[in-house]
């Protein structure tokens, strides 16, 4: 699948990712989202802006990342994905955001997870 990206620099892969369906990239949202752990990548902003497309079956993805401990992967997909979704699908995403809301963990806490949290609501409510 060439709209998978090699290198963190391969930003190659837009072409390929605009021109693949959601259908197409369904089987490999989860290997795509894990080139957003670091925002900083030059090819993270390219999978954010294709994801954003995405349809409900980015959704049990988003939770799975969002159920994990890796907190800055969290804050990057609360801040740069959940929050360009659009609005069914941001609706859809937002139970796991409730949660880093009301019951964050420590480490949420410590990386501000549960700030962004509540951006990414009040964001979600202005929506609606």
């Amino acid at each position: 699948m060439r709209f998978l990206p090699k290198t963190k620099i391969d930003v190659g892969v837009k072409e390929y990712l605009d021109k693949a369906s959601n259908d197409e990239l369904a089987p490999y949202l989860s290997e795509l989202l894990e080139w957003v752990q670091d925002i900083n990548w030059p090819v993270a902003p390219i999978i954010v802006q294709r994801l954003s497309e995405s349809g409900m079956e980015i959704v049990p993805v988003l939770n799975a990342v969002l159920q994990g401990e890796d907190e800055i992967w969290k804050y990057n997909i609360i801040d740069n994905l959940i929050t360009r979704l659009n609005p069914d699908v941001m609706k859809a995403s937002m139970d796991e955001v409730v949660r880093i809301i009301n019951d964050p963990t420590e480490s949420e806490v410590r990386e501000e997870v549960n700030q962004v949290a509540k951006d990414a609501m009040c964001l979600y409510s202005s929506s609606v």
